[in-house]
């Protein structure tokens, strides 16, 4: 798994793409195990057509797995990465309350959640998200819908 990013995406045609993993040693597929940190810092604002222009523009290939390394992945009712992943994309990750969901918002949301609920478990899994910018600085950006 450790070539999946230098191997399969350039193979891939499609302008956005989002990998997530749910399984165990799911971190074998990030190169050199980077992460998205929490610094607010990386939460950018948009609120105007030009800057989610720009987000959209760029092809985007954007990794999120249930852990880093090795490590275990706990799956208690379907995996808890991936009902963190279900929770963050139905709005639980909109840390602008903005009404969209940013990757960087989406991983940062995903990882406190596992690390949390896996602590419950007595493990430690901590999901771990990569944008390959070598394919374009995209960002994937999920609308929520009105309410």
């Amino acid at each position: 798994m450790s070539d999946f990013v230098s191997r399969h995406f350039p193979l891939i045609k499609a302008h956005h793409l989002l990998v997530a993993i749910d399984s165990c040693s799911a971190g074998l597929a990030i190169p050199g195990m980077s992460t998205l940190g929490d610094s607010a810092s990386n939460w950018p604002t948009f609120m105007t057509l030009a800057q989610i222009r720009a987000a959209v523009d760029q092809p985007a290939r954007n990794l999120i797995v249930a852990g880093t390394g090795p490590a275990s992945a706990v799956a208690d009712a379907g995996g808890i990465f991936t009902q963190a992943l279900i929770k963050g994309l139905q709005g639980e990750a909109d840390m602008l309350n903005n009404r969209v969901v940013q990757f960087d918002q989406l991983a940062v949301y995903v990882k406190r959640a596992v690390i949390g609920r896996a602590a419950q478990w007595g493990v430690r899994q901590e999901p771990t998200a990569l944008k390959a910018t070598t394919f374009g600085n995209g960002e994937f950006l999920f609308q929520l819908p009105l309410r």
